[in-house]
């Protein structure tokens, strides 16, 4: 009988921890664990690897920049730092010899240094203003999968280590994200 009872205690105590609620999964963290161990959420993140990271194609006064963010939320504060930046090349070639600046319209993009990203966007021939955002621009792809442009705002993205600040003229993130909502001037969407 003892034995049985401590069998039955153990299950008792074993079904109300498994019942025990998580923490609730914080969206401005999205690498936040509850402490219940849910496998249709790890199998979700392995399919949506690369899905909260974005590309912006910035000029700054050193030269045009491809500035990735592993998060998406760090780029819309200037004081955060790109997590990978690298000197853009593109298939047409610069401006002219004197200027760093990539010409970035009906033209395919790339990372001078290979990051391992495998970053490589069309953005196609249009007409660059900052009155209006969220444009479609073109796409591409990255090692973790399709992406699609849009135009920027030519926004302060970042200010680089040696005290230029770099603009942000376009950005791609993953063709599942929603297309987002073009602006006017003065607009804001929520």
């Amino acid at each position: 009988m003892n034995q049985q009872f401590l069998f039955i205690l153990f299950l008792c105590l074993a079904a109300s921890v498994l019942a025990l609620p998580g923490k609730p999964r914080h969206e401005s963290n999205p690498t936040h664990e509850s402490h219940a161990f849910d496998f249709s959420r790890l199998q979700q993140r392995q399919v949506d690897r690369g899905f909260n990271n974005v590309y912006y194609l910035a000029n700054c006064a050193g030269g045009s920049k491809v500035a990735f963010y592993e998060n998406m939320d760090d780029s819309h504060d200037p004081s955060h730092q790109p997590d990978i930046t690298q000197t853009a090349i593109g298939s047409k070639g610069r401006i002219d010899a004197s200027h760093l600046m990539v010409v970035w319209e009906d033209n395919t993009i790339k990372m001078l240094e290979d990051t391992s990203r495998d970053f490589e966007v069309h953005i196609k021939k249009i007409k660059w203003h900052k009155e209006k955002a969220a444009i479609p621009a073109g796409g591409g792809a990255d090692r973790d999968g399709p992406l699609a442009c849009f135009k920027d705002n030519g926004r302060n993205l970042f200010q680089a280590v040696r005290g230029d600040r770099c603009s942000a003229f376009y950005f791609c993130w993953r063709k599942a994200h929603a297309q987002p909502v073009p602006t006017e001037p003065g607009e804001v969407h929520e």
